[in-house]
Formats: structure tokens, C-alpha cells, sequence
């Protein structure tokens, strides 16, 4: 004995109104079209291929003018840092919603915990210098945080011409009477070294959230 599978055909008419399937009337927002598969999202909100324009909930800035730092003084680098925004060219730090600096101290305007990263350049080490640079809740890390510790020695023929460049990152419980920023050591013999200004002398912020 054998048996036989039928299918019904489906009628789907398009009309003003929507879509009638079989006599069922949906909506146009209903269904799911390459042009409404998000529809809570608004114009603009989609990048060029249809994907979500991750908005990022934080902010890089890099050192717009030369710092000195003191021969074996942590120094905080309370220079200007300026923002870079992602059309490549420079942003005021008035238009960030979340945070701002004042005089190389950024403020969240958000409670919660930052991914803090750096990188500084600093010129005229010598040999067996050592560069210990390190991002410092309200300028204390004994008692409020330090993220980010970095030490390195300079290698062999360091001069002024060659920058020896310090990283780090770590991440900072930060309220909004706090604030964040960047120090810097050299024990160096002969004075005062600059923390270079430029692209490759950076600091930056990022939300990870809050306690649950």
C-alpha cells in the first residue's frame, strides 16, 4: 500500500495594505525584507553593508603637545590631550557624552568599570634607563588603583633621536567624582626628559558596564 503526499499551493497576493496569504492579511512591518530586518532601527543607523553601526562607548585621544617629565618623579602627564574621532581627523572633547578631561585628568560622566590603555613615547633615555608609566585613580595607587603598569628599560645606544615607547592597560572601577590619568617615571641622569607629543603618544577610555 501506498500513499501520496500532496501539497496545497499557497496564494500570496501583495497589495497596499500588505500581504494576503490564503486569505490571511499581514502587514508589510510584519515581514522580514532586507530593508526592515531591523525594524526598531532608525535611519542612519546601518553601515554601508546592512550591519549595525557599533556605536563605541568610549574614546582615544592622543598628546597634542610635548610634556616634560621630571628625572626620577612620577610625573602626571597634565598636558592636553586631544580626541581623535573616526572620520580621522581631530574632535573636541566637549562632544563626548561620557567623559571629559581637564588639564590630563578624565572624568566619566557614567559610573562603572573602564578599560584604561596607554602608550607614551619618551625621547633622550640612555642605556640602563628604566620608564615606568602607569594610569592612576585620583593620582594614587595605594589607596584607589593603578592600571596599567608598565616598566622597560632602554636598550644599548639610546639617544634622543630614539624614542623608547612604554604600554599598558588594566581596567579601573571609576564614579563620577573620580577621575583617570597617566604617570610617568625615568630615572635618567641628566634631567628632565619630554614625553613626544604625536599619534604614538595615546591614552584612551572604553564602558565595560557596571555591578549587577
Amino acid at each position: 500500500m501506498s500513499s501520496e503526499i500532496k501539497a496545497n499551493t499557497i496564494s500570496e497576493v501583495t497589495s497596499a495594505n500588505g500581504v494576503s496569504i490564503d486569505g490571511l492579511k499581514v502587514k508589510d512591518s510584519a515581514l522580514v525584507t532586507d530593508t526592515n530586518k531591523y525594524p526598531y532601527v532608525g535611519s542612519g543607523e546601518l553601515n554601508s553593508l546592512g550591519y549595525f553601526r557599533q556605536p563605541f562607548f568610549g574614546a582615544v585621544y592622543y598628546l597634542s603637545v610635548d610634556h616634560a617629565v621630571a628625572q626620577t618623579t612620577d610625573t602626571e602627564i597634565d598636558a592636553t590631550w586631544t580626541k581623535f574621532v573616526s572620520s580621522g581627523t581631530s574632535g573636541s572633547t566637549d562632544s563626548d557624552p561620557f567623559g571629559k578631561f581637564n588639564s590630563g585628568r578624565w572624568t566619566p560622566t557614567v559610573s562603572g568599570f573602564y578599560l584604561c590603555i596607554y602608550s607614551i613615547r619618551v625621547n633622550g633615555l640612555t642605556s640602563g634607563d628604566n620608564l615606568i608609566t602607569k594610569i592612576l585613580k585620583n593620582s594614587s595607587d595605594a589607596t584607589s588603583g593603578v592600571a596599567g603598569q608598565s616598566r622597560i628599560q632602554a636598550g644599548a645606544g639610546s639617544a634622543d633621536s630614539i624614542a623608547v615607547v612604554a604600554n599598558g592597560c588594566g581596567i579601573l572601577a571609576l564614579d563620577t567624582d573620580d577621575y583617570a590619568s597617566l604617570f610617568v617615571y625615568h630615572d635618567n641622569g641628566t634631567g628632565s626628559k619630554n614625553a613626544k607629543n604625536g599619534t604614538n603618544s595615546n591614552i584612551g577610555f572604553y564602558f565595560l558596564g557596571t555591578n549587577l
